[in-house]
C-alpha cells in the first residue's frame, strides 16, 4: 500500500483550473433527468424532469448531458410499432460565475502550483460569487457536506495499492466568525486530522477570521509592503490571529492585473508547503513499508 496526500481548495473557479490530470472540480448543479423516447415521427417527445442540487464533478462545462442512458424502456408505437425511451442525467450550474476572465480561484490555484515541488491530486471545491460575495445556498451546502464530496473523491481515486489523505484545505476568503455550516466542516476536517489554512482580511478590509474561535486554523497574513513601504499583512479585528506570512503576490501571463495581490493568495502558498511536506513525510513511510 502507497500513502498519497491530497490537498483541498475552496473557491470560485473557472475551467482555467482544469488543465492537470491531478485536478479534480467539484460545482454546485442541479441534477435534472431529460427523457427521449420514439424513434424520430410523431412518437418522438423529450422531456425534462427537475431533481437535486447538490455537488458534483466538474468537466469543465456549466451544463453536460451523460452520454450514456442510466436506464431505458420499449414502448408500442401509435403505429403499432415498438418504440424506445431513454433517460440521461443532465447536470446545470447553479449560478455560474463568467468564463470570460480568471476568477479569484483560479489565482489561488496558480499561487498554489507555484508553490508545490511536486504534482500532487488538488481537490478543488467551487462556490460562485458576485462582487466579493459567496453565493449563500452553494456555501451552505458547500460546507454541510464537505464530508461527502470528499468521501465520493476518494471512493472513485483510491485504489487496492493506493490510498489517498486529505492533508490540508486551503480557504482564501473570510471576514466572519465560522457560520453554522462552516463549523459543522471544521469539526468534521479537525477530527480527520487535515490542517485549515485561511487568509485574514486584506489591509483594506476588516473582520474576523475562523482562527478567533477554532485555534487549530492556520490563518495567513501577506508579508509585502506597497509602495510607501507600509506592510501589507492584513487588518483582522485581532490582529493576535495571524500565525504566518507569505508572499501575497502572484502573475499569471496573459490573465492581466485581475486579482493579484492580496492574503488570498498568501495563503495557498502556505498550504502548499504544508503539502511539500507531507508528500516528504509519506515518501519516507511509504519506503519503510516498502522495505518491510
Amino acid at each position: 500500500m502507497v500513502y498519497k496526500p491530497t490537498t483541498i481548495i475552496i473557491d470560485d473557479f473557472t475551467s482555467r483550473s482544469l488543465y492537470l490530470d491531478t485536478i479534480t472540480t467539484y460545482d454546485y448543479y442541479t441534477l435534472d433527468g431529460s427523457s427521449v423516447d420514439g424513434y424520430g415521427d410523431i412518437d418522438w417527445s423529450a422531456t425534462t424532469y427537475h431533481d437535486n442540487l447538490g455537488y458534483y464533478p466538474n468537466y469543465g462545462f456549466d451544463y453536460f448531458l451523460s452520454d450514456t442512458p442510466y436506464s431505458s424502456d420499449v414502448f408500442t408505437g401509435v403505429y403499432g410499432y415498438d418504440a424506445y425511451s431513454y433517460d440521461y442525467s443532465e447536470w446545470i450550474s447553479h449560478n455560474p460565475s463568467s468564463e470570460l476572465l480568471p476568477q479569484h480561484g483560479d489565482w489561488v490555484l496558480d499561487a498554489f502550483i507555484n508553490q508545490t515541488d511536486s504534482d500532487v491530486e488538488v481537490i478543488l471545491i467551487d462556490f460562485d460569487s458576485s462582487g466579493g460575495y459567496m453565493d449563500s445556498t452553494q456555501s451552505n451546502l458547500l460546507f454541510s457536506n464537505i464530508d461527502d464530496i470528499i468521501i465520493d473523491w476518494l471512493d472513485q481515486n483510491n485504489t487496492p495499492t493506493i490510498t489517498y489523505v486529505p492533508v490540508v484545505v486551503s480557504a482564501s476568503f473570510g471576514g466572519l466568525l465560522p457560520s453554522v455550516p462552516q463549523s459543522f466542516a471544521l469539526d468534521i476536517l479537525a477530527d480527520s486530522f487535515a490542517v485549515v489554512v485561511q487568509s485574514v482580511p486584506n489591509v483594506t478590509q476588516s473582520g474576523f477570521s475562523w482562527g478567533d474561535v477554532y485555534s487549530d486554523v492556520i490563518n495567513v497574513g501577506a508579508y509585502n509592503v506597497d509602495a510607501n513601504n507600509n506592510s501589507l499583512h492584513g487588518n483582522p479585528v485581532n490582529p493576535s490571529v495571524i500565525d504566518i506570512l507569505a508572499n501575497g503576490y502572484i502573475e499569471h501571463p496573459g490573465w492581466g492585473n485581475g486579482w493579484n495581490f492580496g492574503t488570498s493568495f498568501a495563503t495557498p502558498r502556505v498550504a502548499a508547503e504544508i503539502t511539500n511536506f507531507f508528500v516528504d513525510a509519506f515518501d519516507y513511510i511509504n519506503g519503510i513499508i516498502r522495505r518491510d
